[in-house]
């Protein structure tokens, strides 16, 4: 910037500067006028003018010659037109040579009576870019690529130096190698006693921030959730760390537990152990390949279902081979199978089993061992002949080895079913018959969202033993978490009722055969968020469903009982947590009140009136 100061006048010329050597480069010479300007001159120091090639700018507008040789510009105005007072570009000169040495000095202004205004500059930069080519992939004026270069050196690239300092690295040069962790305990006990247990077998303390445990629900065919172990989380060598399900029993199991949370493991989800960094594997319960069934452990028929496994002490790190790792008998298996909710082994590992007496531990059973301390699920119990490990049941009417033709089927059906918020579920099944119903012979079986073969259950149901529903009343299945103004109607707990989308079915008869009486939902399929019933869309998710008084028996076609409108369908359609109606059965449903606005138009005062309304009745 430079500024003449004459009188109240001032002017001054400003030009900015970039760095680019020995090409052509346009040379922008940019002005501040505080009065008008008919002609100028200067000398360009410290590089070389091509001849004649100043262009555009306010010269080049209002002047009508401009001139430059190699060191000097000259623009004059003949008719006396001059270039505006104010701030702007004066012209853009073509030079040669090094633009950082570039200095502008003998600067001459005149105004329109050809009077000399301005002969000093305070100081300058000059703007420049290039022209002959020169410019480099990052845009830089003859430079060498590497102001844009990635760390490989390719300009413009895309290589990043990873966590380990290595350019393009992925970051696994520098990680530390998975430590020596496996399985070693793994329990799928009643209700919500559920945890796994993991060992570390190395010879140094191991932050689990490093792994990962993974899942896969069902039938799967890739591992669908990962999860990280709680914050903080580590295993001192030759120790374990337990998580727990967090309503899992307080005193077999949670104060052994490191970590809560819900599990939802059943027997037939697998679970691998992963190291994060290299995403391998270290161990599996279960394999992704046959998800979806129970897998047998050790000769034990579904041991992954309703028993607890713990690793063998000659196991000494994990296997991804699930086949081998479960074994065909308890001599070539990694795992010893105990009976559902056998706890004695949490907390540590390994375990010498040398010392057990393996037996039936159950007083109740007919082969029960009093010198046995470890269960080995040998347990027999006789059946309804009295036979000691017999096959002989009874069948839905109490008849030791019967058809099930002795009896009749009762006259039972769902009287309503509520998906509220939280745990705040239950089912009310109804008796429309004359006589007290023993439960022993029904169940309410059900599928988890989609069922593995379509129109089959996937979980049997019992009722509670001894119960009985009286003529006329109902029978209430609640989850154990629900509301008190639930629990106080409930007669039975059942924390896996639905949550909008599992269909349920009151049936008669056994896992041998049965009869389907009644449904809510379906096991064809997975709808969704919920069934649409009496027109409304997801009516089993977040709301309560109420039978009509006008049903008199339950239907096995669910599309029918549904129904498409509040006329067809058998149900009334209630918002989440309505509970108005649990706990008895039938239910008249008052008709909706609308207000009906009656006009008038008379022609005098009236003193009285009186008139009839039909079609409708007036409250």
């Amino acid at each position: 910037m430079f500024t003449i100061n004459k009188g109240f006048k001032w002017v001054s010329i400003i030009a900015l500067t970039l760095s680019c050597i020995f090409a052509n480069v346009e040379l922008v010479i940019s002005y501040d006028f505080g009065q008008d300007v008919t002609g100028f001159q200067f000398d360009v120091n410290g590089v070389e003018i091509v001849e004649n090639s100043a262009t555009g700018g306010g010269a080049g507008t209002y002047l009508d010659l401009v001139q430059t040789n190699a060191t000097t510009v000259i623009g004059i105005s003949f008719s006396n037109t001059p270039i505006p007072a104010g701030a702007g570009v004066l012209t853009t000169l073509t030079v040669i040579g090094d633009i950082a040495n570039a200095t502008i000095s003998n600067v001459t202004l005149t105004d329109m009576n050809a009077q000399e205004v301005a002969s000093t500059i305070n100081g300058l930069t000059i703007s420049a870019s290039c022209v002959d080519a020169g410019l480099d992939d990052c845009g830089v004026c003859f430079g060498d690529g590497s102001s844009c270069a990635d760390c490989a050196g390719v300009p413009n690239g895309s290589a990043l130096i990873d966590d380990c300092g290595v350019c393009g690295g992925d970051g696994l040069s520098c990680a530390s190698p998975p430590s020596n962790l496996f399985f070693s305990e793994h329990a799928e006990g009643s209700s919500s006693n559920k945890y796994f247990e993991v060992y570390n077998a190395s010879d140094a303390s191991v932050d689990l921030a490093d792994y990962s445990f993974v899942n896969c629900s069902n039938a799967c065919t890739d591992w669908v959730y990962t999860n990280s172990f709680a914050d903080g989380a580590t295993i001192a060598s030759g120790s374990v760390y337990v998580v727990c399900h967090s309503s899992a029993d307080a005193n077999g199991i949670i104060p052994f537990c490191n970590e809560t949370r819900t599990l939802y493991h059943n027997g037939n989800d697998a679970q691998g152990l992963i190291h994060n960094a290299s995403g391998t594997l270290l161990d599996v319960v279960g394999d992704i390949a046959t998800s979806g069934t129970y897998w047998d452990v050790a000769g034990v028929t579904q041991g992954t279902k309703d028993h607890t496994l713990v690793r063998k002490a000659t196991v000494l790190s994990g296997n991804t081979d699930w086949v081998a790792s479960a074994g065909t008998n308890t001599d070539d298996s990694e795992w010893a199978v105990f009976d559902q909710n056998t706890w004695n082994y949490i907390g540590n590992h390994p375990h010498d089993f040398s010392a057990d007496v393996p037996g039936c531990t159950n007083a109740s059973a007919c082969n029960f061992n009093v010198d046995a301390t470890i269960d080995d699920s040998s347990c027999l119990f006789n059946d309804c002949a009295g036979n000691c490990g017999g096959t002989s049941t009874e069948d839905a009417c109490g008849v030791c080895d019967g058809d099930g033709t002795s009896c009749s089927v009762a006259n039972l059906f769902f009287s309503e079913a509520a998906e509220g918020s939280s745990n705040n579920k239950y089912l009310e099944i109804y008796n429309a018959s004359g006589e007290a119903v023993s439960l022993s012979g029904y169940a309410f079986p059900s599928v988890s969202n989609a069922p593995t073969v379509a129109g089959e259950y996937e979980y049997w149901n019992n009722f509670s033993e001894g119960a009985v529903i009286a003529p006329g009343d109902v029978y209430v299945v609640c989850h154990g978490s629900a509301d008190a103004l639930i629990s106080a109607e409930c007669d039975q707990t059942h924390n896996y009722l639905s949550n909008g989308d599992d269909g349920y079915c009151l049936v008669f008869g056994n896992e041998g055969g049965f009869e389907v009486l009644d449904c809510v939902g379906d096991w064809n399929g997975d709808p969704g968020s919920g069934w649409a019933v009496a027109g409304v869309s997801n009516a089993t998710q977040d709301h309560t469903i109420v039978r009509k008084s006008t049903v008199l028996n339950g239907t096995t076609d669910w599309v029918a009982s549904a129904g498409t409108n509040s006329d067809d369908s058998e149900w009334v359609v209630f918002d989440q947590n309505t509970w108005d109606y649990l706990g008895s059965h039938p239910h008249e449903f008052a008709p909706p009140t609308v207000d009906l606005v009656i006009s008038y138009d008379f022609g005098q005062d009236i003193t009285g009136f009186q008139f009839d309304v039909a079609g409708v009745e007036v409250v």
